[in-house]
């Protein structure tokens, strides 16, 4: 008996298409998913990149601030070793920069842009894979901030101490108008003693702390290979400032 001829190759066509159709299905899905790989790794470097780089910057900063608290720690220790006797014998440049000292505002300037983004983006959190540095550039901002504080605390102690001695200073009847008599005026006020008080015990500490999140940051450079020719080839505005004031030092 002829056995029925069977048309296979519908069949053959659909299982083909199926099979393409499956493959560039797979194909477009893949590629979608290292691509989006590349991005997620892609953005959470140029967040490290940006975080590590507004650290550093913040570090600059403060070092140049401890440099200028130690700096005006040694004035009021020399000029009090002569007060109020000898207070004739400091020279006028010295006197001008006590002034000098007492009437400039003690600012800390701190763009928190890259914290913001780095710390409250939970798109920048879900592109990190490594939750340790995640954990230790945060740790970094916080330890920033809580310098940050600690110098405010100063500069509220400069404001009060001045203030007050320039109000005593206008109430005064038979005002001396020379330079030394303000001196003389701002030593004797309580409040400037205070503020003497916070700003040694802030000298010391402040530089200890400013160290710790240099290290700190500098082991967060370690971890994702981050040069720092790299950075400063990225943010030269941050970077070059530093070069140029190190060929100041030198050159004096």
């Amino acid at each position: 008996m002829k056995r029925p001829f069977i048309d296979k190759s519908w069949w053959n066509n659909m299982s083909a298409n199926f099979a393409g159709a499956f493959l560039g299905i797979v194909v477009t899905f893949g590629t979608t998913a290292v691509i989006d790989m590349h991005a997620r790794k892609s953005m959470a470097r140029r967040a490290e990149l940006i975080a590590i780089a507004h650290i550093d910057n913040d570090i600059m900063q403060l070092e140049a601030i401890c440099e200028e608290m130690q700096e005006t720690d040694s004035l009021y220790r020399f000029v009090y070793e002569r007060h109020p006797d000898r207070l004739a014998e400091i020279s006028r440049d010295t006197i001008d920069l006590l002034l000098s000292s007492m009437m400039l505002p003690q600012l800390l300037l701190s763009n928190q842009s890259a914290e913001k983004a780095f710390s409250n983006s939970m798109e920048t959190w879900h592109d990190f894979n490594d939750l340790n540095l995640l954990y230790s550039i945060n740790t970094c901002f916080s330890l920033k901030n809580t310098i940050s504080d600690l110098y405010e605390t100063v500069a509220a102690y400069h404001t009060e101490a001045c203030d007050s001695t320039f109000e005593q200073f206008e109430r005064q009847k038979k005002r001396d108008d020379k330079p030394t008599a303000l001196v003389r005026v701002h030593l004797d006020n309580p409040a400037t003693k205070a503020y003497l008080r916070i700003h040694r015990m802030h000298t010391l500490l402040l530089p200890e702390l400013t160290a710790l999140l240099k290290e700190e940051n500098n082991a967060n450079k370690e971890k994702t290979g981050i040069t720092d020719n790299e950075l400063q080839r990225l943010f030269p505005d941050i970077y070059d400032d530093e070069d140029d004031e190190d060929e100041d030092d030198n050159n004096v």
